[in-house]
């Protein structure tokens, strides 16, 4: 203001509109300058800043999911070997005539059932 042809009145309220003209930072060029630099580079981050979260939760999640995965996989692979045994020792003969005795009680010839008051009877009917 000192090279300007305007005259400034010498009282209080000219002194506090120079004193807020002169420190706001606004107005200066230097500040004004960061301000607008820091507000780019918010810009520009809090987006990123944002996916690079999103995709740490989603990252998360499918951990989650291929854990329970190769659990139940696990589970899925103990059932089947003990499906593929089943089927091993229905191949066999006497296995398959023992099954029968046992779940409907069928005997040979000359073999006498016995039933005892602490065995539990088995239902023909179910599987």
């Amino acid at each position: 203001m000192k090279n300007s042809n305007v005259k400034w009145l010498n009282n209080a309220y000219t002194k506090r509109h120079y004193r807020k003209i002169k420190w706001s930072f606004v107005n200066r060029p230097k500040f004004r300058r960061i301000f607008v630099v820091i507000t780019i580079l918010l810009a520009f981050s809090i987006p990123l800043l944002i996916g690079i979260h999103q995709s740490n939760a989603q990252r998360t999640m499918i951990q989650k999911q291929t854990a329970v995965s190769k659990k139940t996989l696990a589970t899925a692979r103990a059932h089947n070997q003990e499906l593929k045994l089943d089927v091993k020792q229905l191949n066999n003969s006497e296995y398959v005539q023992q099954l029968i005795r046992d779940k409907y009680y069928y005997t040979k010839s000359g073999e006498t059932v016995y039933s005892l008051p602490n065995d539990v009877a088995k239902d023909v009917t179910q599987n």
